[in-house]
Order: structure tokens, then C-alpha cells, then sequence
């Protein structure tokens, strides 16, 4: 029985060509990523860790961000609130300014 041997090359053809077979032959071997990696929570992590921050200050910053997002949402709310003061107000002021002119003659005679 004679003995076989396959260098690396003649290797890698061959799992191309069984790729190919299994496959269809669609492709022409080049294989293609289906999904990509989204980076979490683990990843925010990850780069505190990398920049030397520890996880008190880690805390720290996240507190002081919630506070600095209650203060824009509080400052959102008091913007809303004027608006909603200001359209009231011009419209009674509208509705007086219609009354005022429906009561004026606009002809001549």
C-alpha cells in the first residue's frame, strides 16, 4: 500500500474544494462574517478598567451623571411649563383680539 503525504498547500486546496462541493459551489470559497459583535455594558467596563478607574469612582461618575440628568430633565420640564404658559396666554389674548374685531363695523355706509 503506498504512502500518501500532503503538503499544506495541496491540503488547503482540497478544503477549499469540499467547501466549494458542500456549498454548491457558490462563493467561490470566500467566506463572509453573518454576524458582528456589539459591545455592552461589559465593554464600558472593560475601558474603566483599562483607564484605572476604580469602581468607587466609577460609582461616583455614574452618580454625578444621574444628577446632572435630573437637572436637565428638571430644566426640560420648567421650559415645557413656560411654553404651555405662553400659548394660554396668547390665546386668550387671541380670542379677545377676534371678539374685539367681530364687534368692529368693517364697512362704510
Amino acid at each position: 500500500m503506498p504512502l500518501v503525504v500532503k503538503t499544506k498547500k495541496q491540503s488547503s486546496k482540497v478544503k477549499v474544494s469540499d467547501r466549494e462541493k458542500a456549498s454548491g459551489g457558490v462563493g467561490g470559497g470566500v467566506t463572509r462574517a453573518v454576524a458582528r459583535t456589539i459591545p455592552g455594558p461589559s465593554g464600558n467596563m472593560e475601558r474603566a478598567q483599562a483607564g484605572g478607574i476604580s469602581a468607587g469612582q466609577a460609582a461616583a461618575m455614574a452618580l454625578q451623571n444621574i444628577s446632572e440628568r435630573g437637572e436637565k430633565l428638571s430644566a426640560t420640564v420648567d421650559a415645557t411649563e413656560n411654553l404651555r404658559n405662553s400659548a394660554m396666554n396668547l390665546s386668550q389674548r387671541t380670542g379677545k383680539l377676534v371678539e374685539k374685531l367681530e364687534k368692529k363695523k368693517w364697512y362704510n355706509f
